[in-house]
C-alpha cells in the first residue's frame, strides 16, 4: 500500500521529532519508515495508518533509533578508511604514479644539493602543517547544509583532525633522529615516509570532497 504525500511528510515529522537532527540519517531512517509502514499496511489494511507507524518504529528494536545512529557512525567510519586506501593505491597505478615519481624524484634531487638540510626537513614537515590547517578549514565549511547538520559531514570534519596527527608524528620523529639526518643518515627513510603521509593527507582532502559533492546531491533531492 502506498503512502500518500501528508502521510510521508508525518513520518518525516516524526523521525525529526524523536531527536534525528542529521539529515543525511533523518532521510534514510524515514524512507525505511516509509517501507516498514506501506508493508505493514499491506499486510493489515483496517489498521490505523498511526499505528502502523509505532509498529513500523518497533522494528528498529526497543531502543529505537539509538542502535542505527551507533552503526550509521561505524559505517561512515569504515567507508571513508576504505575510501582513503583506495585513493592512496591509486597513486601508485598510471596515471597518478608519474605525480608521485615526480616529487620523489624532487625532493631525493633536491635534499644533495642543500647546505642547510636542517630546513629541509623542517620545511617538510611545515607542509604537513599547513595541509592540515588549510584540511580543517576546508572540512569546518563543509560541516553543514544551508545550515543543516549531517552525521556524515560532522566526522569528516573530525578525520581532518587526522592530518594534523600526521604532522606531529612526524615531527616528533625528526626531533628524535635530526642528528642522524641532517649528516645525511636514514634520510632516504624518513622522505619514503614523509612521501607517504603527504599522499594520505592528499586522499583524505579528496575522499572529504566528494563525499561532501555526495552529500549535496543528496540535500538536493530530497529537501
Amino acid at each position: 500500500m502506498k503512502l500518500s504525500q501528508s502521510q510521508i511528510q508525518y513520518l518525516d515529522n516524526y523521525v525529526q521529532k524523536s531527536g534525528i537532527k542529521w539529515f543525511d540519517l533523518k532521510i534514510e531512517l524515514t524512507d525505511h519508515m516509509i517501507g516498514k509502514t506501506e508493508e505493514i499496511l499491506t499486510r493489515i489494511p483496517d489498521l490505523d495508518f498511526e499505528e502502523a507507524v509505532k509498529k513500523a518504529k518497533l522494528t528498529f528494536g526497543s531502543k529505537g533509533f539509538r542502535p542505527i545512529i551507533l552503526e550509521k557512525t561505524k559505517q561512515i567510519e569504515r567507508q571513508f578508511y576504505k575510501d582513503v586506501f583506495m585513493h592512496f593505491k591509486s597513486f601508485f597505478t598510471i596515471p597518478k604514479i608519474i605525480i608521485t615519481v615526480l616529487i620523489t624524484l624532487f625532493l631525493f634531487g633536491l635534499y644533495p644539493r642543500l647546505m642547510d638540510k636542517d630546513l629541509f626537513f623542517t620545511s617538510l614537515i611545515g607542509v604537513l602543517f599547513i595541509c592540515a590547517i588549510l584540511f580543517f578549514f576546508n572540512a569546518y565549511k563543509r560541516k553543514k547544509l544551508k545550515n543543516n547538520l549531517s552525521l556524515t559531514l560532522s566526522h569528516m570534519l573530525q578525520f581532518s583532525t587526522l592530518i594534523n596527527s600526521i604532522a606531529i608524528f612526524l615531527h616528533f620523529a625528526y626531533s628524535i633522529f635530526k642528528n642522524d639526518l641532517v649528516k645525511g643518515n636514514n634520510y632516504v627513510f624518513f622522505i619514503s615516509i614523509w612521501l607517504v603521509m603527504f599522499l594520505i593527507a592528499l586522499s583524505i582532502e579528496n575522499v572529504s570532497k566528494k563525499i561532501y559533492a555526495n552529500q549535496k546531491r543528496m540535500y538536493y533531492k530530497y529537501l
